[in-house]
């Protein structure tokens, strides 16, 4: 089962709106549904981009938990400067 949640953190250029992960079982490869092991590995994902600059890829076993999470390409974010989410400039006008 593919999952897709939203995430929220500071850096809005190097995260994505949706983090695709799967967790499953480390042995079996049967899908994991606890919450807590989703929390688990949204707070991963979150701390494998804070340390290494890049949303996490593929296949990671966590043996301690018996459990993997396996992380899909992240959905594209549209480019800077595109104008598509553009916030209007304070004072009503968004050209002057």
């Amino acid at each position: 089962m593919q999952i897709c949640l939203s995430t929220t953190m500071t850096d809005r250029q190097m995260t994505p709106r949706l983090t695709n992960y799967r967790v499953s079982d480390l042995e079996t490869g049967a899908p994991l549904e606890t919450l807590e092991l989703h929390v688990l590995a949204r707070a991963y994902y979150a701390a494998w981009l804070a340390v290494h600059g890049v949303a996490p890829q593929k296949r990671h076993p966590l043996p301690m938990f018996n459990a993997t999470f396996e992380f899909g390409e992240p959905p594209a974010t549209p480019a800077q400067g595109d104008g598509k989410h553009a916030r209007p400039r304070a004072g009503g006008s968004a050209a002057r």
